[in-house]
């Protein structure tokens, strides 16, 4: 059970096999005119940016313009109108846990997101991250390759979608709760 916070980012007892806990949001306020574009894509849903929670289940990796950055868990739900956390099992959760540290400071890619709805992956650059690619970076990194080569036009929809018949499943809302109630927060889905 999760009702403390205090095994989100839990290893096994060898120390390596364990769940990564990638965090689906929808935005609100000023975004959520780009929210509403990407959800629009097919196979249409709730989800418009995700971002990786850290071992430390206060905060995620997020890519966001400019940069990809460290936020506060908090933060990124009060920001949101609505949002899930899918738990990924992962063979090697501290390299997965890693490779998202390690795209802390890396530059977000603008003009990846922008050949998006064109479906041309030739915009895309190399060392350069919109969110999906952030996450899926560590979900391939904690030794679950989902997609081919990592670098893909998925939404945050079809990523959900992808770690779910990876073996992924939603956090249940009770889980989700009671991980904002560890780090401060006693509403249930963002602000109110």
């Amino acid at each position: 059970m999760h009702g403390n916070g205090s095994d989100w980012g839990a290893l096994d007892d060898a120390g390596t096999q364990g769940v990564l806990n990638v965090v689906f949001t929808r935005s609100r306020g000023w975004r959520a005119a780009g929210s509403a574009v990407i959800r629009a894509m097919p196979p249409f849903g709730s989800w418009s940016h995700c971002a990786t929670l850290r071992g430390d289940a206060r905060s995620v990796v997020e890519a966001v313009m400019p940069r990809v950055r460290l936020t506060p868990l908090l933060d990124l739900v009060a920001r949101s109108s609505e949002w899930g956390v899918m738990r990924v099992p992962v063979p090697d959760l501290a390299a997965g846990l890693q490779a998202a540290e390690e795209c802390v400071g890396l530059e977000y890619d603008t003009l990846g997101l922008v050949g998006f709805p064109l479906r041309h992956r030739g915009l895309q650059r190399p060392h350069k991250l919109f969110c999906v690619e952030q996450s899926l970076l560590a979900v391939t990194a904690g030794g679950l390759p989902v997609v081919e080569d990592g670098r893909t036009l998925l939404t945050p929809v079809m990523l959900s979608l992808v770690l779910w018949a990876a073996g992924g499943r939603w956090a249940p809302d009770d889980e989700r709760d009671a991980l904002l109630a560890a780090v401060g927060l006693t509403t249930g889905g963002g602000e109110t």
